[in-house]
């Protein structure tokens, strides 16, 4: 059964989405893969100000995409990839 934390996080697709883009933010000092770590691992993150704001939005913005492309996978057949996401 799929859950909310395997799919965002957990999952080969999503954590390379995540890798990915947090590489390009020199933030990859380590991925949580469930929900409970998120709170933890946004407060270790070593940014401020506009680039926290930045960060939160880039966060929210690829959960949502990973999100839609789960559910191009399930309804509409599509072989999911990060390329599709990123």
């Amino acid at each position: 059964q799929e859950t909310i934390d395997h799919l965002l996080l957990g999952c080969v697709t999503a954590r390379e989405v995540w890798f990915q883009l947090l590489n390009a933010w020199n933030k990859v000092d380590w991925l949580p893969t469930i929900n409970s770590e998120l709170a933890e691992w946004w407060s270790l993150l070593n940014v401020v100000g506009k680039q926290r704001q930045e960060l939160a939005t880039v966060v929210t913005l690829t959960t949502w995409c990973i999100w839609k492309q789960r559910n191009k996978v399930v309804f509409e057949g599509e072989v999911g990839t990060a390329n599709k996401i990123l």
